[in-house]
């Protein structure tokens, strides 16, 4: 699986921690060090540059950093017919960290790829 991160001017070391932390097999591409547009299955995003989105030909899923989407609903170019998800609030206040988060995430591209 081929993960993108886009997250300007943020620190996503943890999220790349994690991701490794849960599967062997992703490949983590960091924006704007993308040097495949087109093998992305994931992208996670918190506010990315506009008209960005369309670069990726074959995305699955498109999934927040954060609780609000916002900041990619707003984005003209978001691909079209690609699920859209976000961290729970429920689930922020249960766990007050990212281990639930990422293990759902996982469990629904693992369910969406394989």
């Amino acid at each position: 699986m081929n993960v993108a991160i886009i997250a300007p001017n943020t620190n996503v070391k943890s999220w790349v921690n994690q991701f490794k932390l849960n599967s062997s097999k992703v490949n983590i591409s960091i924006w704007p060090n993308i040097k495949k547009y087109d093998d992305i299955d994931c992208i996670c995003l918190w506010r990315h540059p506009k008209g960005i989105l369309n670069k990726f030909k074959n995305v699955k899923l498109i999934y927040s950093m954060g609780a609000g989407v916002d900041h990619i609903i707003n984005d003209e170019l978001i691909p079209k017919n690609v699920p859209l998800c976000r961290i729970s609030r429920d689930i922020l206040i249960i766990t007050q960290g990212f281990s639930i988060e990422s293990t759902s995430l996982f469990s629904f591209l693992g369910f969406l790829i394989f």
